[in-house]
């Protein structure tokens, strides 16, 4: 509510077409519980710091602090956003707001301080539909034409409001140059975001900009604002093709500023007014539309969930899915090539196999060196990614898939640049870092790919099902999983047998045990002054084409010896090691005793043969008992506990939340597993 001459109204923002564009603009500092720490434990002045990077010249600016309408709002004395803020700007020129917005979120990636954010569904709150690029500032407010109402806001009994309090800051310059937020072109744009797990597309037209991004699904539910409740499935199924005002499912939000209507082709988009982003079908479900029937009957909003929520039937795609995966390369590309001979109805380019027989070991030593030319990383770890690599090319003679687990302590050492380098080397490189679970067994079960899973840090602790999938395409015997499809919901095995490479920062605290067992693991570290590597961007034209052409017909030539050898394996390594490690050790051999030798090398390197293999949950365990040997008592307060752990600099955990002490909350989820809890 605001006050104005003596009279109290209660007010609404909205967004007007007719409002001129305003040079005051806001930072919205929003924290949540998935906020990463390192964001979350920020000061306000560091937080202003961190943003100033996407948003050059801030830091020199005069703005206003203010407390948000959350922060404000108290119960029992604590406010109940705590650590949310804002900060008022004044901008140059408010014409630039719009293009200024969208180059803010694509710098917010470009910088790694965008996070994926998983959305829940709302009647299963449990249940995990999807996820959300989150920058660390909420740029849905930054509008040209918004009005925004501040004053006394009204609450409910039990709660409590305090005054409202700014600061005003001088600094250098009155206005901030919002020209110098840079908007990249256009292939950047979609590079950076799709790193960031969400792919967008930003192009310029006479209207303005266009930006759109595929995370749309079928099973995406939206609260409309005149049929309830609905998924996108439902409304498809209900036959309801005119425009709908909705809340966006893309971004916390209880305002209908969104709109769900279809395209020319029929496909359906969301247009989120807030970011000013069009969210359209993604391309796995969008062959599912023809499979989604009008059913001619419109469903009561309080059942549009629940009703015809099955996927539809899926025999037939799933039959055609898995000839055209067995197909020879003629039969699958019956459609059109276009002028490079890459088949359009593929993710991926088709490789030819280079036209005479090449020598291994060369062809082993060339993939190092190039490795080595762009990466900083021991010739142990670059042998091991070498071999992984050209393991990606025997899929179908082997029986153990391990995983390759790129890992780093901290952001900038170069995990997401190996990732990407051994992409365009391996068979079938399919970036999934932002695509449902089932977008990722179907593509598994229709082509076979190599799977690059980038900042899985972000995401995977929240999906399980994801984890199960990962943890399955271990084993070749093993490899499925079983899910209902029709009408009947008829159980049906997909096969989730693929190459699956991972990267993301201290993935040993956000992977389980049985996950990182199952994986060859190659912990990275920052370039030091002293060393440097070539820009992969300037890498020689045909590099990895070349490379790649030559592993095809390496796998032409040699899957008869790697599907009958039985390699020795080094007695150092525990059961598991040697199983990751004997599909690899196979390869060597194709390749002489040489590389035998520097494969069994990197093995008992990369796996610490010699060193003792202790659980993160037995290590706190045993660490715990020291504690209370040494000060001889039966029981002790959680913060003593936390204090006395990270006080021994001997033990991991004053660095264990990503390079801060372990929280009150980590240490009872470790020690949950154990049916420990406090009291």
């Amino acid at each position: 509510e605001i006050t104005l001459d003596g009279k109290t109204y209660k007010a609404v923002g909205r967004f007007k077409e007719n409002v001129r564009p305003s040079c005051w603009q806001i930072l919205d500092r929003d924290i949540d519980r998935h906020t990463p720490p390192e964001f979350a434990e920020m000061s306000d002045a560091e937080w202003l710091s961190a943003v100033g990077k996407i948003m050059p010249g801030l830091e020199k600016v005069s703005h206003v602090r203010a407390a948000s309408t959350s922060s404000r709002v108290l119960r029992d004395g604590q406010p109940v956003g705590a650590g949310n803020g804002h900060v008022w700007v004044k901008v140059a020129d408010p014409t630039d707001i719009e293009r200024a917005r969208t180059a803010s979120i694509v710098q917010a990636a470009k910088w790694g301080m965008s996070w994926q954010k998983p959305r829940h569904s709302r009647t299963e709150p449990e249940k995990v539909v999807g996820n959300s690029l989150t920058t660390i500032f909420d740029p849905s407010v930054w509008t040209p034409c918004r009005l925004i109402f501040i004053g006394k806001p009204l609450v409910s009994e039990g709660l409590t409001v305090t005054p409202l309090s700014a600061d005003v800051y001088h600094g250098e310059n009155d206005t901030l140059d919002t020209s110098a937020i840079v908007l990249p072109d256009a292939a950047t744009v979609r590079q950076i975001t799709r790193k960031a797990g969400s792919e967008m597309d930003v192009q310029t037209s006479g209207k303005g900009l266009r930006i759109t991004a595929q995370d749309l699904t079928l099973e995406t539910e939206i609260d409309t604002e005149d049929h309830g409740q609905m998924m996108v499935r439902q409304i498809i199924v209900d036959g309801i093709t005119a425009k709908i005002r909705c809340q966006t499912p893309f971004r916390d939000s209880d305002s209908f500023a969104a709109f769900l209507n279809f395209g020319a082709d029929g496909k359906p988009f969301i247009h989120d007014s807030g970011t000013g982003i069009t969210h359209w079908l993604n391309e796995f479900e969008a062959e599912e539309l023809s499979q989604v029937k009008y059913s001619g009957a419109p469903t009561s909003t309080k059942t549009a969930v629940a009703a015809n929520s099955a996927p539809p039937n899926d025999d037939i795609k799933h039959s055609r899915r898995t000839e055209l995966r067995k197909a020879n390369a003629e039969d699958f590309a019956k459609v059109e090539s276009d002028e490079n001979g890459e088949s359009s109805d593929l993710p991926f380019p088709e490789v030819k196999p280079y036209p005479t027989r090449i020598d291994p070991a060369s062809l082993l030593d060339e993939i190092v060196t190039t490795i080595l030319l762009f990466i900083v990383m021991s010739p142990e770890q670059a042998v091991a990614a070498a071999l992984w690599v050209t393991f990606t090319w025997f899929m179908d003679v082997v029986k153990i898939s391990p995983l390759a687990m790129i890992n780093a302590p901290e952001r900038e050492c170069a995990k997401s640049l190996l990732l990407e380098l051994m992409g365009r080397m391996s068979a079938r490189p399919l970036p999934v870092a932002n695509a449902s679970t089932a977008a990722v067994f179907r593509s598994v079960e229709l082509w076979g790919p190599t799977l690059l899973i980038d900042e899985v840090d972000m995401f995977i602790r929240e999906n399980k099902e994801l984890r199960g999938i990962i943890n399955a395409g271990h084993t070749r015997a093993n490899a499925y999983v079983l899910r209902t499809v029709g009408d009947q919901h008829e159980p049906k095995q997909f096969t989730v047998w693929s190459p699956k490479a991972l990267a993301g920062i201290s993935l040993e605290k956000h992977l389980p045990d049985s996950t990182m067992s199952r994986a060859i693991v190659i912990n990275l570290r920052r370039k030091l002054p002293h060393e440097t590597v070539e820009r992969l961007r300037h890498a020689e034209p045909g590099l990895f084409e070349g490379i790649a052409s030559k592993l095809a017909r390496f796998s032409e030539d040699h899957s008869q010896q790697v599907r009958q050898a039985r390699p020795d394996l080094p007695d150092e390594l525990s059961d598991r090691a040697q199983d990751n490690w004997e599909p690899l050790l196979a390869i060597a051999g194709c390749a002489g005793p040489d590389w035998v030798q520097r494969a069994t090398a990197a093995a008992l390197k990369l796996s610490g043969a010699n060193e003792e293999r202790v659980s993160t949950g037995n290590e706190l365990l045993a660490d715990i008992q020291h504690i209370f040997a040494s000060k001889q008592v039966g029981k002790i307060k959680t913060a003593n506990l936390i204090a006395a752990l990270v006080a021994d600099d001997e033990m991991p955990w004053a660095t264990y939340n990503r390079g801060k002490p372990l929280t009150p909350r980590q240490l009872a989820k470790l020690l949950s597993g154990y049916g420990i809890r406090p009291k």
